[in-house]
C-alpha cells in the first residue's frame, strides 16, 4: 500500500489532514476528500443500525444516529468486515444514557439483547449430540464435560425488558409495557435460521454457563443448586430436546 493511500485511509478513519495534507493540491480539493470520510462514517452507521434495530426504535432513529455518530468517530472499525463493528456500542450507550439520560438506562439491557442476537445469528454452525452420544453419557454422567451450540448466547440484564425487546425485535410498540429494575437471565440460541430466547432462572443460567467454560456436568450442577432451586433433569432435557449440547 502507498504511503498515500495509507495517509487516505488514515484521514477516512480518524478525520485527521495531517498526512494526506501533502497531497491536496488546492483548498478545493479538502471538501471533495471530505465526501470520502461522510461515506465512511455514514456506513459505519449503517451497520450499527442492523445491528441494533430494536434500540434504534426505542430511542427514535434522529437520536440514534446522533449517538451512533459519535461513536463511529471514536471507535472507528479495526477490521474491513462492518458486520463485525460495534460490539462496544452498549457499554458506550450505557455510559452516555447514565451521564445525560438516567431515566433511559434500561435501554441498555436492549442493546445487549441486539448484541446477543446478532452473534448468536452469526454464529457458527456444528452439529449436535446424536442419539449414540446421548446414550453414552449415562455411564458416568457427572464426570463428562460437554460443549454448547456456538450460537448460544447468555444475557444477564438489569431491567425486565425481555419482552419489550420481542417486540420491538417484531414490529413497533403500540402499547406502554411495564419495566422493573430487577435482575433477569436470558437464554438465546439459532433453530433452523430463527433466534429463539427465553427467560431462565439465575441457577439454570450458572449451570449453562459452567457448561459452557468446560466443567464437568456433575460440578456444574453442584454451583448451580448451591445458587437456588433448579430442577437439574429438566434443564438438561431442555438443552438436549433444543440441540444446544455437542
Amino acid at each position: 500500500m502507498s504511503e498515500f493511500h495509507i495517509a487516505l485511509m488514515d484521514y477516512v478513519q480518524t478525520g485527521t489532514t495531517d498526512d494526506i495534507s501533502e497531497y491536496l493540491d488546492n483548498s478545493q480539493n479538502q471538501p471533495r476528500l471530505a465526501v470520502y470520510r461522510n461515506t465512511f462514517i455514514s456506513s459505519c452507521i449503517d451497520a450499527l443500525q442492523r445491528k441494533y434495530p430494536s434500540s434504534e426504535k426505542l430511542l427514535g432513529e434522529d437520536f440514534f444516529k446522533t449517538l451512533a455518530r459519535e461513536f463511529c468517530i471514536l471507535t472507528p472499525p479495526t477490521t474491513p468486515v462492518l458486520g463485525e463493528y460495534g460490539e462496544t456500542f452498549p457499554e458506550y450507550l450505557r455510559e452516555i444514557l447514565v451521564q445525560h439520560h438516567p431515566e433511559l438506562e434500561y435501554t441498555w439491557d436492549i442493546c445487549k439483547l441486539d448484541r446477543a442476537w446478532h452473534q448468536a445469528y452469526f454464529a457458527d454452525e456444528k452439529s449436535p449430540l446424536s442419539q449414540t452420544d446421548i446414550e453414552a453419557l449415562v455411564d458416568d454422567i457427572e464426570t463428562k464435560s460437554l460443549s454448547l451450540h456456538p450460537s448460544v448466547q447468555l444475557v444477564q440484564i438489569d431491567w425486565t425488558v425481555t419482552n419489550l425487546w420481542s417486540q420491538l425485535r417484531e414490529s413497533n410498540v403500540n402499547e406502554k409495557i411495564a419495566i422493573a429494575n430487577q435482575p433477569e437471565n436470558i437464554l438465546l440460541w439459532r433453530n433452523n435460521g430463527s433466534i429463539l430466547h427465553r427467560v431462565i432462572s439465575k441457577p439454570e443460567s450458572l449451570f449453562i454457563a459452567n457448561i459452557y467454560v468446560g466443567k464437568p456436568l456433575g460440578e456444574s450442577a453442584e454451583i448451580a443448586m448451591q445458587s437456588g432451586e433448579i430442577d437439574i433433569s429438566d434443564t438438561f432435557s431442555q438443552l438436549l430436546l433444543n440441540n444446544l449440547l455437542t
